[in-house]
């Protein structure tokens, strides 16, 4: 894999490599990663059930602790030194959070969950790091950036997309996607969700950004 930001790489890595035997050795201990129990409806088909480990629970109750990691401080030292970073600080700038504390939140932690989810577990795979990592460098300094928001939508059924303006949309949602995203959404959907006729559609909101911009779509200003 092509990388562009080679220090801030090898810091992210070492955070995540740190992170991974934190919450390792905390699972040798005894310690269990939550299951959502996931169902994946199809009309006039049996259902499928899944479990899920959710991963981020696990990761965010540790949350503290992974803070305190040299790892971390030496990985938000290498963020700060990014411009196209802001644009996380900002998306946290309204919950109170400091500067430090929402680049660790919405990068490392994040980076963090996604190998993890990635890999399973804690079992460390160079590849699902590259993978999650490759995702954050396409976000700080591609040429194109979009923001994009999906929430259920109950009482309509419609059999193809349906353009309400620009950027936003109702359309059929994909099984099991919601819940792939955020596992834990499986147990916040409204009920049936995805098995009746009214209750299959997503309202979804896209938006193009700038590549320079560091404001999230509903910034204030």
């Amino acid at each position: 894999m092509a990388v562009r930001a080679p220090n801030l790489h090898q810091a992210l890595r070492g955070f995540c490599l740190g992170g991974f035997r934190l919450l390792s050795a905390d699972v040798e201990e005894g310690a269990e990663i939550p299951f959502a129990f996931e169902e994946h409806a199809s009309r006039g088909r049996p259902s499928l059930y899944e479990y899920r480990p959710l991963v981020k629970d696990y990761v965010e109750a540790r949350a503290r602790r992974l803070r305190q990691l040299p790892d971390a401080v030496l990985a938000l030292e290498e963020l700060r030194r990014e411009p196209a970073a802001a644009i996380f600080v900002r998306a946290h700038a309204e919950s109170g959070l400091s500067e430090e504390e929402g680049l660790f939140r919405s990068v490392l932690l994040s980076m963090l969950e996604a190998a993890a989810e990635a890999c399973g577990g804690f079992d460390w795979d160079d590849r699902a790091f590259d993978r999650a990592y490759g995702e954050l460098e396409r976000s700080l300094f591609g040429e194109h950036r979009a923001y994009a928001a999906v929430a259920p939508l109950v009482g309509l059924s419609l059999g193809r997309t349906l353009q309400l303006a620009d950027g936003l949309r109702v359309r059929l949602a994909a099984a099991g996607e919601l819940a792939a995203h955020w596992p834990q959404a499986t147990n916040l959907l409204p009920q049936d969700f995805g098995r009746e006729p009214d209750r299959l559609c997503v309202l979804e909101l896209e938006q193009s950004l700038d590549a320079g911009s560091s404001a999230a779509p509903d910034a204030p200003g």
